[in-house]
């Protein structure tokens, strides 16, 4: 896997492995051929799986916000079809509205969509103290 997406998404996957609440892999299995843009895939255990990707040409804090969108999209269907609720990661405002939405900030962030609060970095939500 692409160096630049392997360090894009390894911060995602710390929250998806500490809150998630579902079992899911990462696959150095490429979606698609662009050179610019490396991909790989998530599955989930029922064998349902969503390809992401990065663009080379966004900066890392960028790359980040892009695959945290790309996988949270599967990570809420993975938790729908588990029968649990699907705004992940919960927003702890607004816990039964909507998830928290990734942002390019400086950390790339967990934020509520609503009132542009930062609740975590991206890779530290849910935890005590960052990692």
């Amino acid at each position: 896997m692409d160096k630049a997406l392997i360090d894009a998404v390894e911060p995602v996957w710390r929250d998806i492995r500490r809150t998630a609440g579902v079992d899911l892999r990462i696959a150095d299995e490429p979606y698609q051929d662009y050179p610019r843009h490396p991909s790989a895939m998530v599955w989930d255990t029922d064998g349902t799986g969503a390809g992401f990707h990065t663009d080379l040409e966004a900066s890392p804090r960028e790359r980040i916000a892009q695959v945290a969108d790309q996988v949270q999209e599967f990570v809420i269907e993975a938790r729908s079809a588990a029968g649990l609720p699907s705004n992940w990661p919960p927003c702890p405002v607004h816990p039964d509205r909507h998830p928290l939405a990734p942002t390019a900030s400086e950390p790339p962030s967990w934020t509520c969509p609503t009132t542009g609060t930062t609740v975590a970095p991206i890779g530290e939500f849910g935890s005590a103290a960052p990692e």
